[in-house]
């Protein structure tokens, strides 16, 4: 991959890592404001009470996640095409997890705006056998959070396990690294299992790392681009040099 290439992948990065920051800001901002009833997503007649309303807010934090998880994906997709060598085989083992992880978090927040609405809309309405069947089939599967959110902390884990030996990347984010994947498989505990307080953790955790992460990879993958203007504008003169000899 020449300089220029690499700009390009630093941009996106840049541009990715610091959209996703401010959107799971947002994300975890929103958390509070909703009761533990609907973050647990076990369907009962209080979870129906309380989604009809905190209706709003629950899609906005589902749009947030589809944002923040397209953003990700750029991340990622930076991350691999700057990896170094030697561990371009984890690297693109962990970003293939990632990539699953990010596109059915997109996937299952589509789905819950568009179902779990609709279904309460059915729930509070219909007499009490359809509301026992309901119940029953539930409004979504929060053991799909090992998939969406521990492969994403699994990627975020290994990278930054990788980013220890490079002397180039600050150590700052490395342990924000750590802490977001942490974060993540934690999240996919907690979803999996109902346990509500180390939802509510993680999100703290989120509200101080996430903008802290996204600028700070922001910025640091920017200045990158300045060491690789200047070797692009040497690969373009020794290109020409070659060029001119070729006559």
């Amino acid at each position: 991959m020449n300089s220029k290439q690499k700009i390009s992948c630093c941009k996106l990065g840049a541009f990715s890592s610091i959209l996703a920051g401010f959107f799971y800001l947002i994300i975890a901002i929103l958390m509070f404001q909703i009761p533990s009833s609907i973050i647990t997503y076990q369907a009962s007649e209080t979870y129906f009470s309380d989604f009809s309303k905190y209706s709003l807010t629950f899609i906005n934090i589902k749009v947030m996640v589809i944002l923040a998880s397209m953003a990700m994906i750029g991340v990622v997709c930076t991350f691999l095409s700057l990896c170094r060598p030697e561990n371009i085989a984890i690297v693109l083992w962990s970003s293939i997890l990632a990539f699953l992880g990010y596109s059915f978090c997109i996937y299952q927040a589509i789905m819950d705006i568009s179902v779990i609405p609709e279904l309460t809309k059915t729930f509070l309405v219909e007499p009490s056998v359809i509301q026992d069947v309901i119940v029953a089939f539930g409004v979504s599967n929060p053991k799909m959070f090992i998939l969406t959110s521990g492969f994403c902390g699994i990627w975020f884990l290994v990278v930054s396990y990788l980013a220890i030996s490079n002397k180039s990347i600050p150590k700052l984010l490395i342990i924000l690294g750590f802490i977001w994947g942490i974060g993540n498989i934690s999240t996919a505990i907690g979803y999996a299992f109902s346990i509500v307080p180390i939802l509510y953790l993680v999100s703290m955790v989120t509200i101080v790392v996430a903008p802290i992460w996204g600028l700070y990879e922001g910025f640091f993958l920017l200045s990158l681009i300045k060491n690789l203007t200047k070797e692009s504008k040497k690969e373009d003169l020794i290109a020409r040099a070659d060029a001119a000899n070729e006559f």
